[in-house]
Parts: structure tokens; C-alpha cells; sequence
């Protein structure tokens, strides 16, 4: 991303953590590309440049747990910054496969997703931090995710008309399932009531609430 914005002219600053560890071949390249078109790194000891957007690839999709350490350090910087943030396939410090945030995570205002959609951008905690979503597909061979299976559906609204049938009229609620919603404590029932009727509204044949 760096060195394609460098080579439209813009320009371009490069943070780089001091404890960032080992990279990998394919990230080493991508630097040694970058640095090739006259671009230059600035080891991130506390202070953030003036910039009018931030881009957000500091972590990629494998991370599950809380950034730590300058990296830690880095994610703050960026939120107090207060700048517009495109993320790079997820915001930093966001778990792409569960949603979950365990430590300070990037408030992204845009997150663009390469190849496919991530999970976990899509429930639990990630929701406040994504911002808009946006997908790259890229320019993969045709048949290369061909015998990968999904690891969710994602149901957009569009899409239901066509995926739900119509019931008949002389449909039996005992046609249309059964859900049993199980919670609340002595004289503490609202929720559990709460996930009862959204059940019946969401097309259920049959709710049936347990509690105390």
C-alpha cells in the first residue's frame, strides 16, 4: 500500500516498531519493494507525525489476543490522533475471527477486507471498531477457492426474500419449529421475554420460555 501510494505521488510516512519481531518472506519483500522506490521507514519511539489519513496495517487477521508494548502503544497513538483510519483487512487489535477485542484496538472509518469476508467483522465487539466495511476480491485465478468451505453465511437482508419461502396459508406452527429460551431469575425474566418474542417475530412456530 505504501509504495503503490508513493508511486501516485503521494506523500507517504512509514512507522515501524522496534519490537515487531521476525517478518516474513512476503512482508520482507514488500519492504525491500517499497524501499526501492525511494521510500523511508521512521521507527515509532512515541511521537505521531502530522498526516491527513492513517493506514491501519499493523496487524493482519491471525491475531487473538491483546497488543502489548509499543505496538500497544502505536494503536493509541492513532486513536488519540484523531484521524480519518483505513484498516487493512481488519482494525488492529481486532480478533478477524471472532470479533473479540481483548486489549485497545484501531477505531477504523473505513476496513477493507482482501479476497474474502472476515467472520468476525460481522459480530461481538468488532462492530464498534470496523467502521465501514468493503471488500477487495483482487485478481485471483478463477476455481482458487474451489473445496473451501465457509466458515459462516452472512444473511443479508436483500437476500431473504429469495432464500425464505412464503408460508401457505394452512401452515402448522409445528411446521415452522420450535424454540425453547431458557433464563431469568426469580422476578428477572425481561430478557429472557425479550429473546422469546423476537423469536415468534423472526417467523418461529413455536416459543417456549423456562425460568424461575
Amino acid at each position: 500500500m505504501a509504495r503503490l501510494a508513493r508511486q501516485a505521488g503521494r506523500q507517504v510516512q512509514v512507522l515501524r516498531l522496534v519490537d515487531a519481531g521476525a517478518r516474513t518472506e512476503l512482508a520482507e519483500r514488500a519492504r525491500a519493494a517499497y524501499l526501492a522506490v525511494g521510500g523511508q521507514e521512521t521507527i515509532f519511539e512515541g511521537d505521531f507525525p502530522a498526516a491527513d489519513l492513517v493506514v491501519d496495517a499493523l496487524f493482519g487477521i491471525g491475531l487473538n489476543r491483546a497488543p502489548n508494548g509499543d505496538a500497544a502503544r502505536l494503536i493509541a497513538a492513532i486513536i488519540d490522533s484523531g484521524l480519518p483510519v483505513l484498516s487493512l483487512d481488519v482494525p488492529s487489535g481486532v480478533d478477524a475471527r471472532t470479533g473479540a477485542v481483548p486489549g485497545v484496538a484501531v477505531r477504523a472509518t473505513i476496513t477493507l477486507q482482501f479476497i474474502l469476508r472476515h467472520q468476525g467483522l460481522y459480530t461481538a465487539d468488532a462492530l464498534e471498531y470496523i467502521g465501514g466495511r468493503r471488500l477487495a476480491p483482487l485478481s485471483l485465478p478463477g476455481g482458487s477457492q474451489r473445496g473451501i468451505a465457509p466458515a459462516a453465511c452472512l444473511w443479508l437482508p436483500s437476500r431473504l426474500p429469495t432464500q425464505l419461502a412464503p408460508r401457505r396459508a394452512n401452515t402448522h406452527k409445528g411446521e415452522s419449529g420450535h424454540v425453547l429460551c431458557v433464563g431469568g431469575n426469580a422476578g428477572s425474566g425481561g430478557a429472557v421475554m425479550l429473546a422469546a418474542e423476537s423469536a415468534l417475530r423472526a417467523g418461529a412456530g413455536l416459543v417456549s420460555v423456562a425460568t424461575q
